[in-house]
């Protein structure tokens, strides 16, 4: 049985952990914070926000 590029691409992308906190900053110099939301079809988007 084989798997689909799409469904092996979202497993890696769902095992992946966020970067810790303390080791991004902002151009401001605050500490950077993962955060996510989720697309239409349930797609897990991470992004950093400033503190």
């Amino acid at each position: 049985m084989t798997i689909s590029p799409l469904t092996r691409a979202n497993r890696t992308r769902c095992q992946t952990p966020s970067l810790p906190r303390w080791l991004i900053f902002g151009s401001d110099r605050r500490a950077m914070s993962p955060t996510y939301a989720r697309g239409r079809r349930g797609q897990q988007y991470r992004y950093y926000v400033s503190q």
